[in-house]
């Protein structure tokens, strides 16, 4: 596998005079190519994304779309709480792992890590079905069921998508995003002129499509990545690099079961003191509002996340670690004036995206557009800024500022779907984006103060 650093054995070619200039040429075009793939993978998903969102509200009423909105809150659960933060200490620790040549250490130990949470998942996929039912729910639990299932499956190509990223690996990466975005909707659209316009027919072509991806996600692995990590363990190797990516990854799960309840709750609540249809008219608009930005966002991370962890390294040289935190604060600066523009636009041009984009029915909520970009472009420069204390190693320093943010979020979205309904929970959702991004950046701030004093 290429190494992620430029190689050594130029030294044999170019005198110590010249060595900067072709280590700068080196890096330009390989940041250039790496760009253009996260670019092309990022597209693909985008308009897949939007392709998917306008036939599937042709196909399904807003009602049936709001339950399909329900119970993809239930495979986020199994994807962000459960298995999102292994896939963070996964692109942390790539790097390290790579410069120490314990590739197969670390690889072995994710997959022990993997196999617990496996078993987990399927504990709460056994859980939820078996309250479902209990409760009278009876006719939504193969829904639940089936989400439980694709949160799973996700959570398998998240954590081979995390390698693959880490190892830098972009076209790999910008094929599986654009492959999955569109197959999501071209299976279950297919699944939808065989068995019927109903949540759960979508929800199994969510499935069958995330089984495809995961399959061709293995096999580039097994060939690129897999092949090279097959160098000898050493002693205490495999529970080091557990211990490692546990200690980093808790964390992340604790503070990321308090951030899907908040994302879940503006549906719920919707659900509960809401009519039926506000749940698939507001899921529509959070598509087309405060996915697209996050998408940009994405782009910039996926960028720069594994350059950053990279540079900074095991955090031992503090000049590199001060580096990182320079980009990360220009990085949430530009989130902030790209969060401004995008809000002007969605204000000037909402009737026209929606009438663009979505089907008639839902073309009703085309006004608070600009309110769910603004606050898609507020949480995104809270992430930006988190990664400094990601790329430091203080997951435990997110704690605060993601627990209680969420609480807050929580409580809005409940306070806001109770009293103004549709439109109280966008304007919660924004209020929770503005208070996490505050926090968060002040945090990032702070931090780097403490560290430099």
């Amino acid at each position: 596998m290429k190494s992620a650093y430029f190689p050594i054995k130029i030294l044999n070619r170019v005198s110590i005079k010249s060595l900067a200039a072709h280590i700068s040429a080196y890096n330009l075009r390989r940041a250039g190519g790496e760009f253009f793939w996260i670019g092309v993978g990022q597209v693909m998903a985008v308009l897949g994304a939007i392709v998917g969102v306008r036939w599937i509200t042709q196909l399904l009423d807003p009602q049936r779309y709001g339950e399909l909105a329900l119970g993809l809150t239930v495979a986020l659960f199994t994807s962000q709480a459960i298995w999102g933060p292994l896939g963070g200490g996964i692109s942390r620790f790539f790097a390290p792992a790579l410069e120490a040549q314990t590739l197969s250490g670390y690889l072995k130990a994710i997959r022990i890590l993997g196999g617990r949470i496996s078993l987990g998942s399927l504990l709460i996929a056994g859980l939820v079905c078996g309250g479902g039912w209990a409760l009278g729910y009876g006719h939504l639990v193969g829904l639940a069921g089936l989400a439980m299932l694709l949160g799973l499956t996700d959570g398998y190509c998240g954590s081979l998508n995390a390698i693959q990223y880490a190892a830098r690996q972009r076209m790999v990466v910008a094929w599986h995003q654009g492959l999955g975005a569109w197959l999501r909707f071209l299976v279950a659209v297919g699944f939808i002129y065989l068995w019927g316009a109903f949540s759960w027919v979508v929800m199994l072509g969510y499935c069958g499509a995330s089984f495809i991806v995961l399959g061709s996600q293995f096999l580039f692995f097994k060939r690129k990545i897999l092949i090279s990590g097959q160098q000898p363990i050493k002693y205490n190797e495999v529970s080091s690099w557990t211990e490692k990516l546990f200690a980093y990854s808790w964390p992340i799960s604790i503070f990321g079961m308090f951030t899907w309840a908040q994302i879940a709750s503006d549906r719920w609540a919707l659900q509960f003191f809401g009519i039926a249809s506000d749940v698939g008219l507001y899921t529509v608009l959070y598509q087309v509002g405060y996915y697209p930005i996050m998408t940009l966002s994405g782009l910039v991370i996926q960028f720069i996340q594994p350059v950053i962890y990279a540079w900074a390294g095991d955090n031992s040289d503090e000049g590199r670690v001060q580096r990182t935190r320079r980009i990360s604060h220009a990085l949430v600066t530009s989130a902030l004036i790209l969060t401004a523009m995008g809000t002007l636009l969605a204000f000037l041009l909402h009737e026209q995206i929606f009438s663009l984009l979505v089907g008639v029915k839902y073309r009703g909520v085309a006004s608070l557009l600009p309110l769910m970009v603004m606050a898609g472009g507020l949480f995104t420069a809270g992430q930006l800024a988190s990664l400094i204390l990601m790329t430091e190693n203080n997951t435990r320093g997110l704690i605060a500022p993601k627990i209680f943010t969420a609480i807050f979020g929580i409580l809005l979205n409940i306070a806001g779907a109770y009293f103004l309904g549709l439109r109280g929970v966008v304007l919660a959702c924004l209020l929770f984006a503005l208070s996490y991004a505050l926090w968060v950046i002040y945090l990032s701030r702070h931090q780097g103060k403490l560290v430099t004093q």
